[in-house]
């Protein structure tokens, strides 16, 4: 004969302890549904951002007016620049809106790379933290002056070049460039090209 166990719970236990369970279903839905910005991206890949936005318009402006000075844009005459941009959220720390943006359009990318902005908004309006070009971003753990470091790789037949960029305070610059070479599968600092 199989007897039940009784419950060592009271029904005032129980009614006490619904309200809870019901808070902790909400707030694990909530967790579960948000949505954290991406920290890694592939640009040669066919939708470069898992969650693709629409970037503000203060942003596009920003954008269009730098486009200008990439190589390749500057040819044409102002009034016929207008790329399309796509973008995404970035994960650049908590409280901070970053977004990173890449231009739907031939003249925002060359041969082995895609053009990438990082924008931040600081006290009212946008700023560019960087500009480069590469195949992929990575948010990296590491950080410095509270900002993640970023890493970026292109890809040749033979090697993958890594350059990893720090925040100085005001702006990310470039702070070591590395080669690995796919036959050898070594890895040795190099030159970093000039963006």
């Amino acid at each position: 004969m199989i007897r039940a166990a009784a419950s060592t719970q009271s029904f005032g236990d129980l009614q006490m302890s619904l309200p809870r369970l019901t808070l902790s279903f909400v707030l694990l839905c909530l967790v579960g549904f948000s949505t954290p910005a991406q920290k890694h991206f592939f640009f040669d890949q066919p939708e470069p951002f898992k969650r693709q936005i629409n970037l503000p318009a203060d942003v596009v402006q920003l954008l269009r007016h730098e486009i200008a000075g990439v190589p390749g844009c500057n040819e044409k005459p102002s009034s016929q620049i207008s790329p399309s941009f796509i973008g995404s959220r970035i994960n650049l720390g908590a409280h901070r809106q970053t977004f990173i943006a890449l231009a739907y359009d031939d003249c925002g990318h060359s041969a082995d790379r895609f053009w990438f902005w990082i924008l931040l908004k600081t006290a009212g309006r946008y700023r560019i933290l960087l500009r480069a070009g590469t195949d992929s971003v990575h948010v990296r753990n590491a950080r410095t002056h509270r900002f993640p470091d970023l890493e970026t790789n292109v890809a040749t037949a033979a090697d993958n070049y890594t350059n990893i960029y720090k925040f100085d305070g005001t702006a990310y610059k470039v702070d070591m460039c590395t080669r690995t070479s796919f036959a050898t599968r070594k890895t040795e600092r190099v030159p970093c090209r000039a963006q």
